[in-house]
């Protein structure tokens, strides 16, 4: 609970990549209405592309990791550049993918979602080979 606190709380996260290219933080963040800012392109613009809106620039700030390590840029002096206004369309964006990047509750969305249609496949598969071994 406190790390959606401090999401709801701020207008960017940052999304290192060092711990793996697929962070949950990046759609924790992103449910919280956060700004995600990725240091490396595999971190959620390569792998989400079927969730993620197609201009990454309009939801999210990437900053080359290389040139945070060369300190040829300080994270927060990058983060100053952006206007009021233009996080708040960050954030609108962001709020605007949520439903794309959630699960429901089963039934609450009107239709299955995807943990709904992975569960039942994984239901159907046991069921399969159970009737198989009879």
């Amino acid at each position: 609970m406190a790390i959606l606190e401090a999401f709801l709380g701020a207008e960017f996260c940052l999304q290192p990549g060092r711990d793996g290219s697929t962070r949950r933080s990046v759609f924790d963040c992103m449910v919280a209405g956060s700004v995600p800012v990725f240091f490396w392109n595999t971190t959620a613009y390569e792998q989400y592309e079927w969730f993620l809106p197609g201009e990454p620039e309009s939801y999210s700030v990437y900053i080359n990791h290389e040139e945070v390590r060369n300190r040829s840029y300080v994270i927060e002096q990058v983060l100053r550049r952006y206007s009021k206004e233009e996080i708040r369309e960050k954030r609108e964006k962001v709020i605007e993918t949520i439903p794309r990047i959630i699960y429901g509750s089963r039934g609450s969305l009107g239709f299955m979602d995807a943990f709904d249609i992975a569960f039942d496949g994984v239901l159907q598969r046991i069921k399969r080979e159970t009737e198989d071994m009879i």
